[in-house]
C-alpha cells in the first residue's frame, strides 16, 4: 500500500483533481475553452480510473466478477478481506522456527530468492559438441547478425497473432497431447509380456536455473556467430531482480545464473539447451543402451516428448533402461549446473511390476 503510493500518489486524489479540472473547462464558453487541454486532462482521467480499477481488481480477485463492473461496496470489502488473508505475518525459517519480526521475514525471502539466483558449480561440464551434426551455415550465421531493415519487422510483426507469442510454423500445440493419449492409450491395450512405461518430468525452476555458461556453450556448438552470443550474453547477464513482499519491494538481487520469466527471448534459449537432452537420448537410442517404443508395427520410435520444461520418457519396462533414461538425465542437469528434477506421473502398461 505505502509503496503503490509513493509509486503512483493516492489515486482517489488525482482523480478528484482531474474531475475538477475537466468541470472547470467545460464550464467555459465554447470560443474560450483550450481543446487541447481539455482532451489530456480527458486522457489522464481515463488512464487514472483504470488505474483504480486495475488495482481494486487485483486486490479482490473474484472470479466472476466480469471486466467492466463498477466499484461496488462488495468490491472493495473483498479486496480489504484478500488483502489481510494474503499478508504474510510469520514464516517457519531454514531452522525450523517461526519468525514474526519484519526484518527477519524480509530477510528469509532475500535468502530464499537469494539461493535459487545463484549459480552453484557442479564440477562437471557437458561437451556437447558430439552430439550436434547439423550446425548452422555461414549463409545463415550471417543473417543472424544482420540488422533487419525496417520492412521486415514491419511485416514480421503484423503477422503475428494479437494475443500470442510467434511459434514454429506447422506446428500445433495439440500435437503432444495426442500422441501422448495415443501411449497411455497403447498401454491399457497391450497384454504381451514384456511391459512399458512412461515418466512425466517436470524439469523445476528450469528458466531460473539454467547455467549462462551451458547456454553459451550450447550456442557455441550449433555454430551460432560471436556477435550474437555476444549479444545474447549482455542480455540475460545484466539482470536485476526485485522481490515482493506483502505489496511492496523488500530488495534485489543480482542473479548469476537462469532466464527471466516473460521474456521473448528466454523460450528460444531454454529450447536450444533443451535440444541436448533430446540428443542425448536420440543417442543412447540409436546405440540402443534405450529402446522406446513403438504404437504399432512399422511406426517410428517414441523415446521421449518435449513441451516447454515438462517431459514424458517411454519406455520398455526394465530396470536396465530406467537406469540408461535416468543417467541421460544426470548428464544433461549436472552439464547445466542445477539439479533440478522432479517426478511428476508414473504410468504403466498392465501386469508390469514397479521399479523401485
Amino acid at each position: 500500500m505505502h509503496w503503490n503510493r509513493a509509486q503512483y500518489g493516492k489515486i482517489n486524489s488525482i482523480i478528484s483533481d482531474l474531475e475538477r479540472r475537466l468541470n472547470l473547462i467545460q464550464s467555459l464558453l465554447t470560443g474560450s475553452r483550450e481543446w487541447a487541454t481539455e482532451r489530456d486532462i480527458r486522457q489522464s482521467l481515463n488512464e487514472a480510473r483504470v488505474r483504480k480499477e486495475l488495482y481494486w481488481k487485483q486486490r479482490a480477485r473474484v472470479s466472476w466478477l466480469k471486466k467492466g463492473d463498477k466499484c461496488t461496496k462488495f468490491f472493495f470489502l473483498s479486496a480489504t478481506m484478500k488483502g489481510r488473508r494474503n499478508a504474510i505475518e510469520s514464516i517457519l525459517n531454514k531452522d525450523n522456527l517461526w519468525v514474526t519480526s519484519r526484518e527477519l521475514i524480509r530477510n528469509e525471502f532475500m535468502e530464499f530468492f537469494k539461493g535459487i539466483f545463484t549459480r552453484m558449480d557442479s564440477g562437471y561440464n557437458l561437451n556437447c559438441n558430439y552430439l550436434i551434426k547439423d550446425r548452422i551455415s555461414e549463409g545463415d550465421q550471417a543473417e543472424l547478425i544482420r540488422y533487419p531493415d525496417d520492412e521486415e519487422i514491419k511485416c514480421t510483426l503484423f503477422t503475428m497473432g494479437n494475443n500470442k507469442a510467434p511459434g514454429p510454423d506447422g506446428r500445433n500445440i495439440q500435437d503432444n497431447n495426442v500422441i501422448a493419449q495415443e501411449i497411455i492409450h497403447s498401454f491399457n491395450k497391450k497384454n504381451g509380456k514384456e511391459g512399458m512405461f512412461a515418466i512425466k518430468i517436470d524439469l523445476m525452476k528450469a528458466y531460473d536455473r539454467l547455467s549462462w555458461s551451458f547456454i553459451d556453450h550450447v550456442l557455441s556448438c550449433f555454430g551460432a556467430p560471436s556477435d550474437l552470443r555476444r549479444w545474447i550474453s549482455q542480455c540475460i547477464t545484466t539482470t536485476t531482480l526485485s522481490v515482493c513482499l506483502n505489496g511492496g519491494p523488500c530488495g534485489k538481487i543480482t542473479p548469476s545464473c537462469g532466464l527471466r520469466q516473460g521474456d521473448s527471448l528466454s523460450p528460444y534459449l531454454f529450447i536450444w539447451a533443451a535440444e541436448i537432452l533430446s540428443r542425448l537420448l536420440e543417442e543412447a537410442q540409436q546405440k540402443k543402451i534405450i529402446n522406446g517404443i513403438r504404437l504399432n508395427k512399422g511406426c517410428l520410435i517414441i523415446s521421449h516428448i518435449f513441451f516447454a520444461d515438462d517431459l514424458i520418457l517411454v519406455g520398455k519396462a526394465k530396470l536396465e533402461e530406467v537406469k540408461e533414461y535416468w543417467d541421460c538425465l544426470e548428464k544433461f542437469v549436472l552439464g547445466r549446473a542445477r539439479k533440478s528434477i522432479n517426478l511428476r506421473r508414473r504410468f504403466s502398461s498392465p501386469r508390469t511390476l514397479p521399479i523401485a
